[in-house]
């Protein structure tokens, strides 16, 4: 009888481990799945905020997705259906622009709330909704990347997320089309949105490796950081919000760029600082606006502080300083100065390498600085001073008017390799026998 008992005992106990290794298997999957359900809760929210979409591209058959890159440069990824473990519930926005859920596949509508109010799609103080599923297998939401998970309920009772096996379909759009010059996108509960596709029409962030524009960027007290905006033809961009106690200028565009340069409060501003974060530049071209935001906050380590530089004790060898004071440098019978070169850049090469023809994604801070101030290709006429025993590489250079590049130190040659370059007729490109250069092709 104690046998029995014993064996019956175990082989519920077996039952009961499987039926929790099944629920964590199941739950598992469904937080492998939840990456796209929660990408298209964030391009819906873009979506609706949207004014115009510069190309959509529909990778429906080859990849399960269309691919809209709006007037900001963002790219989202809408998915045509989901194919998984879980009873996704259906997302949309009402008539007054609330996010609202169904849990019966359309047939009833709720509003999803926070705090126990309506949440607004398109208020810029709060993100979309993301969901996860809990180690129990029911519906989890929250409205920030550090907020608290919350339990969602339907009629007073948690929703599962694994109940009845495998659901297939897109729980947002019934449709996503382009049309007449439009995309055309009906939501789950039927409301349609339709935004123009304007090609030729973008004001958005220049790739800079190893920084995401959809966070914040942190910045040091006392920290400046330059970001180059890249801005379509015979479009007007204008600053329309930043932090108070941070200076934040936007440049004039030239050829098609504009530099946004930001500059981080000190300790004594700090505890005045405008608690907004958001950084905004309106762009319009008639009758399209778009508006292009980026987040800043004090954080990080300190910006390093630049080694002295060594007292030229003999500015005879120092041609930039003999530059800075306005003084003639002669060079193969070419006087280098203010006048004819009104325009310098000092490249330290006292370190490492430098190689401006890399893809700009690949450049480093300070190399992305370089190639962006205009010290290759602008209309000005520039002398570049190279400074230091390390190799300066560029790409195509645009010599539209003169043009030199001078080793700093007199008595020191430099290393310079240039890929090619295309001097006007009225342009002197000038080399130095104070530069090495590799194979250059005129």
């Amino acid at each position: 009888m104690l046998l029995t008992m014993s064996f019956v005992s175990c082989d519920k106990s077996g039952d009961l481990w499987d039926e929790i290794d099944d629920l964590k298997v199941r739950v598992n999957k469904v937080e492998a799945e939840m990456n796209s359900f929660n990408e298209d809760i964030k391009a819906l929210k873009a979506l609706i905020n949207a004014k115009t979409i510069v190309s959509v591209d529909d990778k429906s058959e080859e990849e399960g997705f269309i691919a809209i890159t709006l007037s900001d440069g963002k790219v989202y990824k809408v998915v045509n259906s989901i194919e998984g473990q879980a009873q996704y519930p259906m997302i949309s926005i009402d008539e007054e622009g609330h996010w609202i859920v169904s849990y019966d596949n359309g047939k009833q509508w709720q509003s999803i709330l926070l705090s126990g109010k309506p949440v607004n799609a398109k208020a810029e103080n709060i993100e979309e909704p993301e969901f996860s599923v809990s180690k129990d297998g029911y519906w989890e939401v929250r409205f920030s990347k550090d907020g608290a998970w919350m339990p969602i309920e339907n009629q007073g009772k948690p929703v599962s997320a694994i109940e009845g096996g495998k659901v297939t379909g897109s729980k947002f759009f019934k449709d996503v089309k382009e049309e007449e010059g439009n995309l055309k996108l009906i939501l789950a509960n039927g409301k349609e949105l339709i935004i123009p596709i304007v090609p030729n029409f973008f004001v958005r962030f220049s790739k800079v490796q190893g920084v995401d524009f959809s966070k914040s960027i942190l910045l040091a007290e006392g920290e400046e950081k330059t970001f180059a905006v890249e801005v379509s033809d015979d479009t007007e961009i204008t600053l329309i919000a930043s932090p108070s106690n941070w200076d934040v200028s936007l440049s004039p565009v030239e050829e098609g760029k504009a530099m946004l340069t930001i500059h981080a409060p000190n300790m004594n501003t700090r505890a005045s600082a405008d608690n907004a974060k958001d950084i905004t530049i309106l762009g319009t071209k008639t009758p399209f606006s778009t508006q292009l935001k980026m987040q800043v906050e004090i954080g990080g380590e300190e910006p390093a502080q630049p080694e002295p530089e060594e007292p030229v004790t003999d500015n005879k060898n120092d041609l930039y300083a003999q530059y800075e004071q306005g003084k003639d440098i002669d060079v193969n019978g070419i006087k280098i100065n203010k006048v004819n070169f009104p325009k310098a850049i000092l490249v330290d090469l006292t370190k490492e390498d430098i190689d401006l023809s890399k893809p700009k994604e690949n450049l480093s801070d300070y190399e992305t600085k370089l190639k962006d101030s205009g010290a290759f290709n602008k209309e000005e006429g520039y002398v570049v001073f190279l400074d230091g025993d390390k190799r300066l590489t560029t790409g195509w250079i645009d010599a539209k008017k003169s043009f030199a590049v001078i080793s700093r130190d007199a008595t020191k040659r430099a290393k310079f390799t240039y890929k090619s370059c295309t001097p006007e007729a009225n342009a002197d490109v000038v080399f130095t026998v104070g530069v090495i250069l590799e194979e250059p092709r005129l």
